[in-house]
């Protein structure tokens, strides 16, 4: 299991609002590099936004919690996201240039057709419900807040 660590900000029916820790990422995330993750979430509008999960652990507001989601899921996500467009790609292009014998500006429109349609593809099955079950993160700790106790 990937897991990373949250805290629990607000509790709706059943569920609960959990603020991934940003700093719970890979050093080269905290160093601003890596795989662009960071870049991407920056895009996507501040990235560090709560997920809506099913309280399985009892977690209140203020608890620390651990989300996990299966390494197969992680795989399966990546093959649809990056190698469906990658074949859209490859296949458009093959077909333009050999069963349509059409020229390289031509071969390369083809492409970038068939990488949209990729694109198109991989975001409609990741839409679909099969596909978003297995790739939920799920809540598998919590951690209740730490008092401060003096011991003196």
């Amino acid at each position: 299991m990937i897991e990373q660590t949250g805290t629990v900000v607000a509790e709706q029916q059943g569920s609960v609002w959990v603020q991934v820790e940003p700093e719970a990422g890979c050093s080269q995330c905290r160093d601003g590099g890596g795989c662009g993750q960071r870049s991407m979430a920056r895009l996507r509008g501040g990235g560090n936004q709560p997920l809506l999960l099913p309280n399985t652990v009892g977690a209140r507001v203020g608890d620390g919690v651990t989300l996990a989601v299966a390494p197969d899921a992680l795989l399966k996500a990546s093959l649809v996201m990056y190698c469906l467009p990658l074949a859209g790609l490859i296949v458009a292009a093959v077909l333009a240039d050999q069963a349509l014998g059409a020229g390289d500006g031509v071969t390369v429109i083809f492409g970038l057709g068939g990488l949209g349609l990729g694109f198109t593809a991989a975001r409609w099955l990741s839409r679909g419900s099969a596909m978003r079950a297995g790739m939920e993160p799920q809540l598998v700790r919590r951690h209740p807040p730490v008092d401060n106790v003096s011991l003196t």
